[in-house]
């Protein structure tokens, strides 16, 4: 289980050094905590929010995205339910939502009719093993789909794609 502690500090100087470097020698000495400071201040070109039930795929999509978007947040989600309290928190506005189709409990389908209903707009390209059961499906949503075998280029070229679109929508 993963557990997220967020901390934000508008001081400046020694005591926000203290601070970092006492955290982080608490989590050298202490197996199995992992952390990562992120500048608040930092620019940040695009969110995108990846919701998979599998953690090994997220850390994939991730590492794809973060070649072709430095700059870019990625807010992650291990299933329906906390993929939907973070578009509710709505923290960052969300660029492009990454969905998985199969997952327990809530599938990604149903996770857009769940946003739908409650007026939640994300781009989503939502990605599956099952491309026909989506395709099927998929009803009133306009939304793409790629293979969970999707090559790197594919994934950066969609991204590209919707980026773009939204760019243009924002300018007219």
């Amino acid at each position: 289980m993963i557990h997220k502690i967020e901390i934000v500090l508008d001081g400046a100087g020694e005591d926000v050094e203290k601070l970092v470097n006492a955290v982080k020698t608490l989590c050298s000495i202490t197996r199995g905590i992992k952390i990562e400071f992120v500048d608040s201040h930092s620019e940040i070109d695009y969110v995108f929010l990846l919701i998979d039930d599998d953690a090994t795929y997220r850390k994939l999509l991730s590492a794809y995205l973060k070649s072709g978007f430095p700059d870019c947040l990625i807010l992650e989600a291990e299933n329906a339910d906390r993929g939907l309290e973070i578009m509710r928190e709505n923290k960052y506005p969300i660029d492009l939502l990454f969905l998985d189709y199969m997952m327990p409990n809530v599938d990604g389908l149903a996770l857009l009719k769940i946003m739908d209903m409650n007026m939640i707009e994300i781009p989503t390209i939502m990605i599956t093993a099952y491309t026909d059961e989506v395709e099927k499906r998929r009803g009133q949503f306009k939304i793409d789909y790629l293979n969970k075998e999707v090559s790197k280029e594919d994934i950066l070229s969609m991204t590209r794609k919707y980026l773009e679109k939204k760019e243009k929508q924002k300018n007219l």
